[in-house]
C-alpha cells in the first residue's frame, strides 16, 4: 500500500484490529546520513512522536498473541526502549536482538560499531505466542562437527557421549551412548545473529542503501508466524519483509509512502512470484506462484503538500499557493494575506514552505473513505477501484476482481 502510514495503519484498522500476528519494522535510524527520505530533518522529540502514532496503532493491530520486532542502531534504541514499554508493556519485552555484522567504521578514539539492536516484544506475554525454536536453530560449530568423527555401518555419523553427557570418551562401552548428528537439531538460539551485510555484488540487492538481508528477516518471521499468518511491516522499504513472508507462504501487508514503492518494492515482489533465485529462495526451495494486491491512498492534497516540499524557488512556491487557495483544504486559522506578504518577504525559501506545509490541513491529504459516494469523488475513481474499495471495507465478494 503506497501512502502515509500512519494514515494508512488508520485505514487497516476496521479490518485488521487483532488480526495481526508479528509486525517487523526497519524505521528510520534518525541519523544525519540515514537514507531516510521523509524528513531528513527530524529532532530528537519529533522522532520519538512519530513512532508513538505508529506504535500505538501497531499495538492495535496486533493479534492478542501477536509479536513485534522494531529494529534500531544507537542512535535511537535506548530512548525507544522506554516508550516501546509505555506501549507494549514493560512486562512483555522478550528480547534485544543483536545483530552482528563486518565493522562499517575504522575509529581509533572509540570502540568500532557493528552491530544493530531489534527490539522483541509479545503483545501479551502471558498468552501461547508463537515461537518455533526448532526452526531456527543455529549450526553447530566447526569444533563441534568434528568431534562427530565416527560412523557406523550406514554411514551415519555420530559422536561418543558417556551417560552423564559430559564427557567425549575415546572409546565405546558401557558407559557410553552414540549421538548421531543427524538427530540433532542444533543449539538452541542465541540473541545474537552474525549474518553478513548484502556486499554491493550480491544478486539480492534492489538498489536501496538500508537494505536488510532476507536471511535476517527469516529467522524472525519463522521463529513468530506459521503459515497462513498475517505478517505487517508498515516502513516496507525495498520490500525485504513483504519478500521473505510471500516466500515463506504467510499472508502479509505492506505501507510505503515513498515514490520507490514502483520502482524497486512492487518490482521484486514481482520477481519473488515468478520465481527468481534471489536471497533465502534456494534454501526454502522457492519456485515462484502467489499473487499480491498493490493499493495507493488517494491523494486529495497530498500531491500540493509535495509540490511544496519540491520547490525551487520562491516563484514557484507563490504559484503553487494561489492553486492551494482554490483546490486545497486550509486550515482555518490561517490569515491568508499575511501568508502572502510572507512569502514576499525575503525569509529563506526553506521557511517559506514550512510555512506553507503548515496551513495545509492535514486530515485532508487523502480522501476518505466516507466520502466515496459523493458526485465530485464518485467521479475520480473507475469502477473497479470503487469495487475494491467496497469489498475492503465492507468484505463483500467482487465478481472478476483479479490480483495486480
Amino acid at each position: 500500500m503506497k501512502g502515509n502510514n500512519l494514515l494508512a495503519l488508520h485505514s487497516l484498522k476496521e479490518k485488521y484490529a487483532g488480526k495481526v500476528k508479528l509486525i517487523y519494522i526497519d524505521p528510520p535510524f534518525n541519523t544525519e546520513g540515514d537514507s531516510f527520505e521523509y524528513n531528513d530533518y527530524f529532532n530528537h522529540s519529533t522522532w520519538l512522536t512519530f513512532m508513538k502514532n505508529r506504535l500505538e496503532i501497531a499495538h492495535t493491530l496486533l493479534d492478542s498473541d501477536g509479536l513485534i520486532y522494531i529494529h534500531l542502531d544507537f542512535n535511537e534504541v535506548h530512548y525507544l526502549k522506554i516508550l516501546a514499554d509505555e506501549i507494549f508493556g514493560r512486562k512483555n519485552f522478550l528480547n534485544e536482538i543483536i545483530w552482528c555484522y563486518q565493522e562499517r567504521e575504522t575509529s581509533k578514539r572509540f570502540f568500532n560499531r557493528k552491530h544493530d539492536s531489534i527490539l522483541f516484544y509479545a503483545k501479551d506475554k502471558e498468552t501461547d505466542y508463537t515461537f518455533n525454536n526448532e526452526l531456527i536453530r543455529e549450526k553447530y560449530s566447526e569444533v563441534t562437527l568434528k568431534k562427530f568423527k565416527y560412523l557406523d555401518s550406514e554411514g551415519r555419523k555420530y559422536r561418543l557421549r558417556t551417560k552423564d553427557g559430559k564427557s567425549d570418551p575415546a572409546q565405546e562401552d558401557d558407559n557410553t551412548y552414540r549421538q548421531y548428528l543427524d538427530a540433532q537439531s542444533g543449539p538452541l538460539p542465541r540473541d545474537w545473529f552474525m549474518i553478513p551485510f548484502l556486499n554491493q555484488a550480491s544478486s539480492e540487492r534492489v538498489g536501496f542503501n538500508t537494505q536488510k538481508p532476507e536471511e535476517l528477516i527469516k529467522k524472525f518471521i519463522l521463529a513468530g508466524s506459521n503459515e497462513g499468518d498475517i505478517i505487517l511491516d508498515f516502513f516496507a522499504g525495498s520490500g525485504t519483509t513483504l519478500s521473505v513472508a510471500h516466500k515463506l507462504n504467510r499472508k502479509y501487508i505492506g505501507i510505503e509512502q515513498m515514490d520507490y514503492i514502483k520502482d524497486i518494492t512492487v518490482p521484486r515482489l514481482f520477481d519473488v512470484v515468478n520465481g527468481i533465485q534471489t536471497g533465502i529462495s534456494e534454501d526454502v526451495n522457492w519456485q515462484g506462484g502467489g499473487s499480491f494486491v498493490y493499493a495507493e491512498l488517494m491523494e486529495k492534497s497530498k500531491g500540493y503538500l509535495d509540490s511544496v516540499l519540491e520547490a525551487e524557488n520562491t516563484d514557484s512556491l507563490t504559484q503553487i499557493y494561489h492553486l492551494m487557495l482554490d483546490n486545497v483544504d486550509l486550515d482555518f486559522r490561517a490569515d491568508l494575506e499575511a501568508i502572502q506578504e510572507m512569502l514576499n518577504d525575503g525569509i529563506s525559501l526553506e521557511d517559506k514552505k514550512r510555512l506553507l506545509v503548515k496551513v495545509i490541513d492535514k486530515n485532508q491529504l487523502y480522501y476518505n473513505y466516507s466520502e466515496i459516494d459523493d458526485a465530485n469523488v464518485r467521479d475520480l475513481i473507475s469502477d473497479s477501484d470503487y469495487a475494491f474499495n467496497q469489498s475492503f471495507y465492507k468484505e463483500e465478494e467482487i465478481d472478476g476482481q483479479e490480483d495486480q
